[in-house]
Formats: C-alpha cells, sequence, structure tokens
C-alpha cells in the first residue's frame, strides 16, 4: 500500500491561488516520503458542523512536502475554511491512503483525460510515465480559462508530454469538455494509428465526462481506468461510508481504490448516487 499510514498535525508552507476559485496547498509532514501515485490523503475538517475528513488527491510530493490542489465550493464549508490557511498554521493530515497505481510494463502511451480539479489525480501518473520514458498526452478541460492550472507542470516534465487544453465556453483553446476532445485526438490518430496493446487512459473528473471517456475508450478497445471520489469518515475501508457496486462485488473506494478499470464499474448504478 506504499508505507505506513499515520496520522499527525503537520505545518502550511504556502497555500496559493492558483485559478478562479483553485488553490494548491504545500503542507509539510514526513507523509510525503511514502505517497505514490493514485494514492491520497484526508485532511481534518475545520468547520465545527462539519465532523469528516476530506480526501485530497496527492498532486505532487518531494522534499517532506505534499502539493494538494483543491476548489472553494461555497461558503460555511472546509474548502472555504482551508482557503483562509496560512504559512505556519496547523492541520491534521492522515496517509498515505488508497491503492497506488502501477502503470503496465506493455504500456507505452499513456493519455490522461481530465476534468477541473480531476487534473491533479493524473500528475503523478504523468510523472510515473516520463521516468519510464512513455509517450504522454493530457487532455484537460476546464469552464473557462480563468479556471485553468497545472498546464505548466505538466509541459514541464518532458518534450514528449503533450497537452491540450478543453474550456466550456472556448475561451481557450477546444471548445467543449475534455471527453470531445479525446474523441478527436483519436480521429486524428487514425492517420498514424495508436497501437492500442500499449496504449492506456486514466481519467478523473465530473462523472458524466469519466463514463463517456470510459464508452469512447471501450469502443476504440483501450484500456482505461477511473478515479473515483466519494465521502468517507475513517479512509481505511472501517466505516464502509465509501461502498460501491461493482461487477467483481462491493469494493471500497479507499482501500481499493481510488483507481479502478473502468469495466468493472456500472457507470448506470453507481451514477445514480447524487453525490457524483
Amino acid at each position: 500500500m506504499g508505507g505506513n499510514k499515520s496520522y499527525q498535525k503537520a505545518k502550511v508552507l504556502a497555500n496559493i491561488k492558483i485559478a478562479t476559485g483553485i488553490f494548491e496547498l504545500t503542507i509539510s509532514t514526513e507523509i510525503a516520503k511514502d505517497v505514490q501515485p493514485g494514492q491520497f490523503v484526508t485532511l481534518g475538517s475545520l468547520v465545527s458542523n462539519k465532523i469528516l475528513s476530506r480526501p485530497f488527491s496527492v498532486y505532487d510530493n518531494d522534499d517532506g512536502h505534499v502539493h494538494l490542489i483543491y476548489q472553494v465550493v461555497g461558503p460555511n464549508t472546509n474548502t472555504e475554511a482551508y482557503s483562509k490557511l496560512r504559512t505556519q498554521d496547523s492541520i491534521n493530515i492522515f496517509g498515505p491512503l488508497g491503492r497506488p497505481v502501477v502503470i503496465d510494463n506493455q504500456i507505452e502511451n499513456l493519455i490522461l483525460v481530465s476534468g477541473g480539479c480531476g487534473l491533479a489525480s493524473l500528475y503523478p501518473l504523468a510523472r510515473q510515465a516520463v521516468q519510464r520514458e512513455m509517450s504522454v498526452s493530457v487532455m484537460a478541460g476546464f469552464r473557462n480559462k480563468g479556471s485553468v492550472f497545472g498546464i505548466n507542470d505538466f509541459k514541464g516534465l518532458a518534450e514528449n508530454v503533450s497537452v491540450r487544453v478543453a474550456t466550456d465556453d472556448g475561451s481557450e483553446e477546444f471548445q467543449g469538455n475534455s471527453a470531445s476532445l479525446f474523441t478527436n485526438i483519436l480521429v486524428d490518430s487514425s492517420i498514424t494509428p495508436l497501437d492500442v496493446t500499449k496504449t492506456a487512459v486514466f481519467t478523473c473528473g465530473p462523472w458524466p465526462m469519466m463514463k463517456k471517456v470510459a464508452e469512447i475508450a471501450r469502443q476504440a478497445e483501450i484500456s482505461c481506468y477511473v478515479f473515483l471520489e466519494e465521502r468517507m469518515a475513517c479512509g481505511i475501508g472501517g466505516c464502509k461510508g465509501c461502498a460501491i457496486k461493482t461487477k467483481n462485488g462491493v469494493k471500497h473506494i479507499c482501500k481499493d481504490g481510488p483507481c479502478f478499470k473502468a469495466e468493472e464499474i456500472d457507470f448506470e448504478e453507481v451514477g445514480q448516487d447524487e453525490r457524483y
């Protein structure tokens, strides 16, 4: 599972607004050395009437630091409270949690498709792919130009990382969502077809987008993996709060995920949950 899980009080090093309503929180913590791609941490609640910790994908981890990306979703929420954290403030952090993602050895082409803050879950996979000298294609979807973040981080990994941006209003590059952009990329690649046996797609973002990406990948016969999100109390499978039905039985997002093979997921069954 990638190191021992531990609960500790950690120091905030930085909390920077990087796009409209989106922040990058940097925390100094011993947990950082144990985090592997695909894993997440939980942060303690800062709001008195909300007792559950909040799970966050680890965007990056280096030199004893973890970097988390989050979006402020409204007043009187934990995300709003997190946005008010300042340097040297303390916050409770627990992790690393979840099953690490190791890209199959035969994969040479990695396609990453995100929507909004879902991009944060995919950055560690891009780093892993670059270390293994894979070709990486990123399709990042946002509402508008003001909500775009992280693009330069991906581009800075290596020359063989291509990044395309989709915005709902067309204010930055492609107009539409990242699933539509994914379709266009596959059509373009028909000129020089991808070897589907050596290609994998990972996607994270709004449920309808991931459902569409999974369907496109299935039709193209490309392996696809989805990152799921859910409210959770313990983060280690004890509370059963993040249980979901899959085609292989009941799984728990916190310990069996958060990344699953798309073919395992009954998108109609899980998608009926309003939390998605």
